[in-house]
């Protein structure tokens, strides 16, 4: 059995190595969402056929936009979290009432949707304004489609050769 200094020295060396993969996994996935946006904002651009001047006037409103979009869904997975920790426990009346939230914060986004759609119209044509939605859903189809691409190409390149 181990002493207790033991133990500790053996966590003072494998701590600068646990932080370091931890540090690893955070810049990987900073990384990777960087390169999300990157490609929204190309896809987007591309999709809107925006002008210098539309660019120069949507790019901050929509970033607001995603900001308080991401702001209201952070606050929603949070809340479903805590209460999917013990749905099996939830009596009817918390059932409800995490129904009820759900709701509540599904609205909040449409509130948001609505504010923003009018600020979007002093920027942007109508019919532009229509192409953002359209565009958000076509670029989450691209992304999910990269995304299992990328997946199938690594269980192909993963499986075993096959003897013919």
């Amino acid at each position: 059995m181990k002493t207790v200094p033991q133990k500790l020295t053996i966590l003072f060396i494998l701590f600068p190595f646990l932080l370091s993969a931890q540090l690893g996994n955070q810049r990987m996935m900073q990384s990777k969402e960087k390169d999300i946006e990157t490609f929204k904002i190309g896809f987007m651009t591309k999709r809107l056929n925006l002008t210098n001047e539309e660019a120069q006037l949507f790019w901050p409103i929509y970033n607001k936009y995603e900001s308080d979009l991401e702001a209201i869904r952070v606050e929603r997975r949070n809340n479903m979290r805590m209460s999917f920790n013990n749905k099996n426990e939830l009596s009817d009346k918390e059932a409800e009432k995490i129904i009820d939230s759900e709701l509540s914060f599904r609205q909040k986004e449409i509130d948001l949707m609505k504010n923003y759609n009018s600020k979007f119209k002093q920027v942007l044509p109508a019919k532009k304004v229509l192409l953002i939605y359209q565009t958000e859903e076509e670029f989450k189809r691209e992304l999910l489609k990269r995304i299992r691409d990328r997946k199938d190409n690594r269980q192909m390149n993963q499986a075993p050769e096959r003897m013919e």
